[in-house]
């Protein structure tokens, strides 16, 4: 992995350097550690991470049991989750979470009238 610092100052509690602005890290395959932000960060951190392969995440940083992991195909996967559906608080104050066709895609009257306070699907205005 790599990674880019941007903005902010950020350090990992295993070693005894800070990542402050223009810093470049790679880190090698089997590397735990456990990144925190330091108080003296003048701003947020914003950290730009280039993985180039899984990433496995433990419950402690040494000696500690599997917690999660993550790729590529797991990224994508809650990112298509994430996407499939949106909450939406409608003019007459209901909320629904439709699926993103059903929100612009659809041009049935069930999803017309959705929009439309006095509940009809006003096909006059498309």
């Amino acid at each position: 992995m790599t990674l880019s610092r941007r903005s902010g100052h950020w350090r990992y509690l295993e070693h005894d350097w800070v990542a402050k602005p223009g810093t470049f890290i790679y880190e090698p395959a089997g590397e735990a550690h456990t990144l925190v932000i330091s108080d003296d960060s003048p701003e947020p951190a914003v950290i730009l991470f280039m993985v180039e392969g899984g990433l496995i995440y433990l419950e402690k940083s040494v000696n500690g049991g599997f917690a999660a992991y993550e790729d590529g195909f797991t990224a994508l996967e809650l990112t298509r989750k994430y996407y499939r559906e949106a909450n939406v608080v409608f003019c007459d104050g209901h909320v629904e979470s439709p699926t993103l066709r059903f929100l612009f895609q659809n041009t049935s009257d069930a999803a017309l009238v959705r929009w439309n306070r006095d509940h009809l699907p006003h096909r006059d205005r498309l």
